[in-house]
């Protein structure tokens, strides 16, 4: 029976709350009692519809309000005489903040807020109203910063980051009522340094979109040094917008001198450009985007960043797909990075977190059925010596029953657009796709990291090439990193190396490595520079649409 007893105390108070303003018909209620009857109105009535309407404006955190109004026998948290401005100025203040983050105040019911004044409406359903709209104000900013806007998943179906979490409606009540209102809100944005650089990042194109954009570039002549007239220095000017400044005290701005072609270097590199120093077609085109699509890169980064949580692991891998970089990261400090191959545009590499438990020192390749049908039946058909000699064989069967099948004997051209009825694999050897290590962490794309024999392909400056996996340029560097100060010491592993034979090595539990696929479009590398790449996925062009919600510009 005492389980009740809360839930019964609930129901009496609540009633001797709804009963005060006919109890005494001689006395006029007091002004809380009539706000708290009429909250408890509309959380009962309205929000049982989850349709709840608020001076004209629909409220989006309606379930999330109901239980915090309810746990709080309906007492308005927002309305008093005393401190009602202060709180809707600290709101409104708060909800304008939104904008650096990426986020639009308009979503948050700033204009309805601008109506109200130093002290709450007379009408006690207009002084509700008023409640209910800075409560799912806070709640919804709250939430934005928190989580992000978009659920991660309708833009990359196999998201799984742990979301970071907070109990909401208890942080507004504690913030509300120590004055904290904006502070709380703030605090809920992600506090990973990165963050805030793309924040200030975010401030810094925005005055330069209403200064009128990045200066722009002639595109008629190739600037490089030795070059003198006005294009050169328009391009200085350029460089200086990216945050190149080139010596100002140069004697002959129009002139294209050494200092010019090593600012250039820099911005080639940070747009992941071939860093010669010379101003071509290519250097020009990324130079004369215009800056809104620079502001759209930052803001579709600051929300995927909201969608990680605050620990990425003490030991952890980052996988910038968009960017084709991979960075090992242990208690804070990049210790490796390398450039990666990644999937094709018609086999993108996804999104997702996983942890690697183990690597495959020598590993042989099982060649899934998609890629076994699509690419190696053409191949075989074309000749099937070849694909011997570079340790491709034909198999039938698994485990004991499994044999080995004469690939001079099988019908190709028959097979072609057909499901593939045998398995396909390839031997360890300084051919194999894999090359000699793969890691492995489990997701349901059978998707890994692993070394490649096709060293060229990490020169390209843009690395889509592959079936979905990714190639590490320096895969040896990674085994031994993630393994220093376990029993497999680098001398162990690279006697596995050389034995040629296949080896599974598990991770001990403490060496582990949380490993995080993503997609950044703009990101702060090492150095603290903003750097930017092209959306090869079209990823971006998705997300800014469902941040967008409307037809309306975020920004």
């Amino acid at each position: 029976m005492h389980r009740f007893l809360p839930a019964l105390a609930r129901c009496v108070l609540t009633l001797t709350v709804v009963a005060v303003p006919a109890a005494r018909a001689d006395l006029p209620a007091s002004v809380e009692a009539l706000w708290t009857e009429e909250v408890r109105i509309r959380m009962e009535s309205d929000a049982a519809d989850g349709i709840v309407l608020a001076r004209g404006e629909s409220l989006t955190s309606v379930e999330s309000l109901r239980r915090f109004y309810v746990d709080r026998f309906h007492a308005p948290l927002w309305l008093d005489e005393r401190a009602f401005g202060r709180r809707v100025e600290a709101m409104r203040a708060a909800i304008r903040a939104a904008s650096a983050h990426g986020l639009r105040p308009r979503d948050y019911h700033l204009a309805a807020l601008e109506t109200l004044g130093p002290t709450p409406p007379a009408d006690p359903a207009a002084a509700v109203g008023a409640e209910l709209l800075l409560s799912d104000a806070w709640l919804r900013l709250a939430s934005h910063l928190l989580h992000g806007k978009v659920d991660p998943r309708t833009i990359h179906p196999s998201w799984t980051a742990s979301r970071r979490e907070r109990d909401l409606p208890a942080l507004m009540a504690s913030a509300v009522g120590e004055g904290r209102i904006g502070e709380a809100l703030a605090e809920l944005a992600p506090r990973h340094p990165d963050y805030r650089l793309l924040v200030d990042a975010l401030a810094r194109l925005r005055a330069l979109r209403e200064a009128g954009g990045f200066t722009p570039v002639p595109v008629d002549e190739v600037l490089r040094e030795g070059v003198r007239g006005p294009a050169v220095l328009a391009l200085r000017a350029r460089l200086e917008e990216a945050g190149e400044a080139v010596d100002a005290s140069d004697p002959d701005p129009e002139a294209f001198g050494p200092a010019l072609t090593e600012a250039m270097r820099r911005v080639q590199e940070r747009l992941g450009l071939e860093a010669d120093g010379v101003a071509g077609a290519r250097t020009l085109a990324a130079l004369n985007v215009p800056v809104q699509s620079r502001i759209d890169s930052i803001l579709a980064s600051l929300e995927r960043f909201r969608w990680l949580p605050d620990d990425l692991g003490e030991r952890h891998v980052l996988v910038n797909v968009a960017g084709f970089w991979l960075r090992l990261e242990i208690g804070g400090r990049a210790v490796l990075e390398m450039p990666v191959v990644v999937g094709r545009d018609y086999r993108q590499t996804p999104v997702f977190s996983s942890t690697i438990s183990y690597v495959v020192v020598n590993p042989s390749w099982e060649i899934p059925q998609s890629i076994a049908r699509r690419d190696k039946v053409p191949d075989f058909q074309r000749d099937p010596a070849a694909m011997v000699a570079s340790g491709y064989e034909v198999l039938e069967g698994w485990g004991q029953a499994s044999r080995p099948l004469d690939p001079s004997a099988i019908d190709w051209a028959a097979l072609r657009g057909q499901p593939f009825p045998f398995r396909m694999r390839q031997r360890p050897g300084p051919e194999n796709a894999l090359g000699r290590v793969k890691f492995m962490f489990p997701n349901e794309h059978s998707v890994y990291l692993h070394d490649s024999p096709a060293r060229e392909l990490f020169a390209r400056s843009e690395r889509g090439f592959s079936s979905g996996c990714v190639r590490l340029e320096q895969p040896l560097e990674l085994l031994f990193a993630i393994f220093e100060g376990s029993e497999w010491t680098r001398s162990r592993l690279e006697a596995l190396l050389e034995s040629g034979t296949e080896t599974t090595v598990p991770l001990p539990a403490d060496r582990r490595v949380a490993v995080h696929l993503l997609y950044w479009t703009a990101w702060v590398d090492p150095e603290n520079r903003i750097q930017y790449r092209r959306d090869v996925y079209g990823r971006d062009a998705r997300l800014l649409v469902a941040l967008r919600e409307d037809e309306r510009p975020l920004d």
